[in-house]
Formats: C-alpha cells, structure tokens, sequence
C-alpha cells in the first residue's frame, strides 16, 4: 500500500473516529434533571465492574442529592429508609460538562455527558471512567 493511501485513510477514520465519540453538549441545568440510578461504572473498554451499593443520583431544582437505597424488604417491622451520601448540593453546567461541587472542598467532579435520553445517561468522569445510569422511579415503601 502506497503511503499516500495510507495517510489518507488514517485521515478519514480520525475524522469518523471524532463524530462517533462526540460528547452531549449540555446548556442548561435542567437538561439532566430526574432521578438515576447508577447500574454500574467501568473503568477502562473491557473491564465493567458492577455497582452493588444501589446509588441514585437526584437531580432536582438545580441540585444533586445522592442516595443509597436499600435493598427492598422489610427489617424488623420496618420499610427500609434511603440515607443521604451527600447533602443537596448545587450543580452547574461549565463549558457544556456537568460540575458537582466536592462536599467541604473547593474542588469539583467534572463529567462530560455521553448521552442521555429519557431512559438512559452515560458520564464520563476525568479519569476516562463511564457511569452508566438508568431512568430511576422510586419505590412506593420510601418517602
């Protein structure tokens, strides 16, 4: 194969290769808004590691509260109450990523939007590693 060919070739994939991957540039808050839970993280291409600590992430009137909710059941009488993880704390959109403040911190999480529609959101985090998240319907035994 000629090297022109070549070029050429590995030219017109990097520019395919740069659509296929194009992030959701988000523009308002309320473009993320609901409530998700998270299925599982991964790490790299082939390694998937499963969440099994039932987070949800609240996005509601320009905050986030995460969420871990037990398992269904009731425990000595009682229906199982979610606890907070992190307080309601306000988000933003900088640069068409979504920033959540670090509770007691000045730093801040930076997850750019892979996709998202009514039923699923995928987020990349700054270290390359994806949060796949799912439409999120609270249970009726919790408040």
């Amino acid at each position: 194969m000629k090297p022109i060919n070549l070029a050429v070739m590995l030219l017109v994939l990097s520019l395919f290769g740069n659509v296929v991957c194009a992030d959701v540039i988000l523009k308002a808050r309320d473009e993320v808004q609901g409530t998700w839970k998270l299925d599982y993280s991964e790490n790299s291409v082939h390694e998937k590691q499963p969440i099994d600590n039932n987070l949800v992430w609240i996005f509601k009137a320009g905050k986030i509260t995460i969420l871990q909710i037990p398992d269904e059941g009731i425990y000595y009488g009682q229906s199982p109450v979610p606890f907070d993880i992190q307080p309601p704390i306000a988000y933003f959109i900088k640069s068409g990523k979504l920033r959540i403040p670090i509770v007691d911190s000045s730093k801040f999480n930076t997850f750019a939007v892979v996709k998202i529609d009514n039923d699923v959101m995928v987020l990349r985090g700054r270290l390359k590693n994806y949060y796949y998240f799912n439409a999120f319907v609270m249970p009726p035994y919790l408040p």
